[in-house]
């Protein structure tokens, strides 16, 4: 009690403002300085990664269901058909994914490719991305993808010529005398191209699944993936607490940010990578605290020889100038989380920092996320504490 007393009578001094008062003073501009830095970056980054999220394709279903080894497997086992029927389950849609040579008379490009049911466009919304043409439906019905179809040179799909599709046999053997005996062919016409406003979707071919599973010599109803798309009562999240109870070990149900796992973890590297720097920041300027602790002990050595003439705990007086210092880095954490929430709030609704994209001024993205309002103050925290607890504990006993 008489610890903090005293400590607060030194740290809010109103008669004497000397060197010690200008340092510690320093001191928590500093912190608060790093602190609203601090908070200010990481919401910054977790923008950038709702914006991401954001901005995926439309062929990134809500939900994806697959297996964890990556195989193919049956969409009409008994427990994916309970889970399949189950009302929390809006629309489903078998998907497919392979590569191939796609040829238009003399013309070829490599593609991707990417087998649809008739039941994706109830899972996903992607006849906005659907640039000429329309939907395919059945089997010789291609879809194609933007930069694909320029590659190609084509006339538009109201004249499309017959497409070529070949693609590595998975079973049965091979004549080396005759390389075509390597392939699967098959043959379509270009009903849509899309511009899905991403690299990966405007070099794929999409196609129906059986004909994508005939060329793969795969029989039935066996897929890849499982795109789902939840009842409007729930979100993505509360669907898969409940789904992953009744679903097999083998299985994995997967949001759009699982989906994209490379993406992500290199928008978390940079965020953190930041806030390390930060961390870094925040070390360097813990040497103003350890120095006004310092001189406010040289300073007082009259005082401590009081303290302990009457009778004070010799644990006591080390606590008195920790608690001091402890006060200048609360003070700078404090501020600087206000003052950054203060300015997050602007720039949400306001967006008065902005960057260039195409001559047009976008603000920057920011999004809040309560656990860097805990991390981040903490990291702050426990090394204001260590700058605040070594001066005493080594000055005062020496």
């Amino acid at each position: 009690m008489y610890a903090s007393f005293i400590a607060r009578r030194y740290a809010f001094s109103r008669r004497h403002f000397d060197a010690v008062h200008i340092v510690a003073l320093i001191s928590s501009l500093v912190m608060g300085v790093v602190m609203a830095a601090a908070i200010i970056i990481l919401s910054v980054f977790n923008g950038y990664e709702r914006l991401i999220l954001e901005s995926t394709s439309p062929f990134d279903a809500p939900l994806l269901l697959n297996r964890r080894d990556g195989k193919v497997f049956d969409a009409t086992t008994p427990e994916l058909a309970d889970l399949l029927a189950s009302p929390e389950v809006a629309a489903h849609s078998l998907t497919m994914r392979s590569e191939g040579m796609l040829f238009a008379g003399r013309e070829s490009t490599p593609v991707l490719l990417m087998g649809l049911d008739t039941g994706f466009e109830k899972v996903c919304d992607v006849t906005s991305t659907i640039a000429i043409g329309a939907y395919p439906h059945s089997k010789g019905d291609f879809l194609l993808g933007a930069d694909s179809y320029t590659s190609l040179g084509m006339p538009l799909p109201e004249d499309s010529v017959k497409m070529s599709l070949f693609v590595p046999r998975r079973k049965g053997s091979i004549n080396p005398l005759i390389p075509q005996s390597a392939f699967m062919q098959s043959e379509g016409y270009i009903t849509g191209v899309v511009n899905a406003g991403q690299a990966e979707y405007n070099n794929t071919l999409f196609l129906p699944i059986s004909q994508l599973a005939d060329l793969l010599d795969y029989s039935g109803d066996m897929c890849e993936a499982i795109a789902l798309k939840p009842s409007q009562m729930q979100s993505d999240v509360t669907f898969r607490k409940a789904m992953s109870h009744n679903l097999p070990a083998e299985y994995q149900l997967l949001t759009r940010r699982e989906q994209q796992p490379m993406l992500m973890r290199l928008v978390a590297m940079e965020k953190w990578l930041s806030f390390s720097i930060i961390l870094f920041v925040v070390i360097l300027s813990s040497f103003n605290i350890v120095c006004s602790s310092a001189m406010l002990i040289v300073e007082k050595k009259r005082d401590i020889r009081i303290f302990k003439a009457i009778g004070m705990p010799r644990h006591t007086i080390p606590k008195i100038f920790f608690l001091r210092s402890l006060i200048t880095t609360l003070i700078g954490i404090v501020g600087g989380l206000l003052v950054g929430s203060i300015l997050l709030i602007l720039q949400q609704r306001i967006g008065f920092v902005t960057y260039v994209e195409g001559y047009i001024p976008v603000p920057y993205p920011v999004d809040f996320k309560w656990g860097d309002f805990v991390i981040a103050p903490l990291a702050l925290l426990v090394i204001g504490v260590i700058s605040a607890w070594l001066p005493p504990r080594i000055l005062i006993r020496a």
